[in-house]
């Protein structure tokens, strides 16, 4: 997605990285637009539905303090869409994380950025997605080897992990 504006003397900016911010209602409370980077306020209240990233750039650098740590993701369609989870979702988090304001910054990786010794399998915003729940009690073979979500382009920020057998402790 590119939003191009054209100011007096032929002047042509692209924007490269926008972020909205919309409540259950449908409202929008954040809608910002950089062509290097934003940081802004994120709402995290009990109004909140979902926080929607997009960028011209596959590779985008996300800090989101104190949510999760800084990484570099991957996003093949520009753009991905975080739900403020609840319920079971929000194992993963810190309790009552998503029940305070915090400062998101959004830019795009760098090629340093890209080429540095890292953790690949990073992706604090990575989600569970129900195609790809296999029953615990299945039999091996009835479990699919591959990940549904990921042929039907359902997966919007990478990487990814998934799993083909429940397992537990």
């Amino acid at each position: 997605m590119s939003v191009v504006f054209v100011i007096k003397a032929r002047l042509v900016i692209t924007i490269s990285i926008v972020i909205r911010q919309i409540l259950k209602d449908g409202s929008e409370i954040i809608d910002m637009s950089s062509n290097k980077s934003i940081k802004t306020l994120i709402k995290c209240n009990s109004g909140t539905e979902k926080t929607i990233i997009y960028s011209e750039r596959k590779y985008i650098h996300i800090k989101w303090e104190p949510v999760i740590k800084e990484f570099i993701a991957y996003m093949p369609n520009g753009s991905f869409e975080f739900y403020i989870p609840n319920g079971e979702a929000l194992r993963g988090f810190k309790p009552d994380i998503f029940q305070m304001d915090s400062y998101i910054e959004i830019r795009e990786a760098r090629s340093s950025d890209i080429s540095q010794y890292r953790n690949l399998a990073l992706n604090p915003l990575d989600s569970r997605v129900a195609s790809e729940v296999t029953a615990p009690d299945a039999p091996e073979w009835s479990n699919p080897t591959e990940s549904q979500a990921i042929k039907s382009d359902k997966i919007e920020l990478f990487p990814h992990v998934y799993a083909n057998r429940v397992t537990r402790n």
